[in-house]
């Protein structure tokens, strides 16, 4: 006796188990919550440059913003 017997002789209880996998899925579906825009965390970039012989206004004059 195979797992797929039960609904074959019993068509009835296919139909049913199927009705409550969908409504399950639906439920789950609808209760999902949907952001149209996710969080998000800036990104901070740390660049170090070294210069040697020069003062840290010449390199803060020289560097782009």
């Amino acid at each position: 006796m195979h797992f797929t017997d039960i609904f074959i002789r019993r068509p009835i209880l296919a139909t049913v188990v199927s009705l409550l996998i969908l409504l399950i899925g639906t439920a789950a579906m609808v209760s999902l919550p949907v952001r149209q825009y996710p969080s998000m965390e800036s990104a901070t970039i740390q660049v170090d440059v070294s210069f040697p012989g020069a003062t840290r206004t010449s390199c803060r004059a020289s560097s782009p913003r």
